[in-house]
């Protein structure tokens, strides 16, 4: 209502921004309560002052403000996380050796199927602090059940892995993120081996934390729960699949320390 003139002002929104405000509405409800009292008042000043009788290029404006309200309140209430931790009962020198390795080894290929090719585009050591820095570009399978695949039109996803190795901490991190899909989802993975703190001089802890965010306006949306559910359910089959190419290769490692030919 109008307090100055104590009528009812009608607006009339196209029929894509309308079905975005209740995309929005549904997915707070879905994900995040609370952000909803937040989320309306701000969509609903933006609609207020949508000019029923301006120009062209005014209305354009406004409707793109409109949209910028939209993206900017649910830029992250379509987010799935989880950590995972595992102990490798193996040194740290010998689980970073087979993580470098783990994807150049030919017999894992089977194992780690979802990954089609990884190519080395950084390597650089810091003679000042001592850490190396890797970029490393990955193709994989597009994530998310055949449907996902179905809809975004595309069988692959392009991913870039930075990894930091500090030797005078012993510690390794590695950060993977999409740069393809964006539109639809946005996967970031990072992986840290350190020392255990039980048996820092041989066994070494791995920490993991993935997010998966489903974009709230792409074509996904209407089914972010789904989606992200297969997604996280494959990264955690991919997870452990990992981890069995890293016990295979630390036992190699350690073999071949020993003296044994395996």
């Amino acid at each position: 209502p109008n307090q100055q003139t104590s009528q009812t002002h009608f607006v009339v929104l196209p029929n894509a921004l309308l079905s975005s405000i209740f995309s929005v509405v549904r997915a707070s409800l879905r994900f995040q309560p609370r952000p909803l009292t937040i989320i309306l008042p701000a969509i609903s000043r933006s609609i207020y002052q949508y000019p029923q009788s301006e120009t062209n290029e005014e209305l354009k404006l406004k409707e793109n403000q409109i949209w910028g309200v939209i993206r900017g309140v649910t830029k992250n209430l379509m987010v799935k996380a989880y950590k995972q931790e595992y102990t490798y009962r193996h040194p740290w020198e010998r689980v970073t050796s087979a993580s470098w390795r783990k994807f150049a080894d030919p017999e894992n290929k089977r194992t780690l199927s979802h990954i089609l090719e990884v190519d080395t585009l950084n390597h650089k050591l810091d003679s000042n602090s001592g850490k190396l820095y890797t970029t490393r570009a990955i193709t994989i399978h597009a994530p998310g059940p055949w449907f996902v695949r179905k809809i975004i039109g595309q069988d692959i996803c392009h991913c870039v892995e930075s990894t930091v190795v500090d030797g005078h901490s012993r510690s390794m991190q590695l950060t993977t993120r999409n740069i393809s899909l964006q539109k639809f989802i946005e996967v970031q993975e990072k992986i840290r081996y350190d020392p255990h703190p039980d048996n820092p001089d041989s066994w070494t802890l791995c920490r993991q934390e993935t997010s998966i965010q489903i974009k709230p306006l792409s074509a996904l949306a209407s089914m972010a729960e789904k989606v992200e559910q297969r997604c996280a359910e494959r990264f955690v089959q991919n997870s452990a699949k990992g981890r069995e190419v890293m016990e295979r290769i630390c036992k190699y490692l350690e073999a071949e320390s020993g003296g044994i030919s395996l």
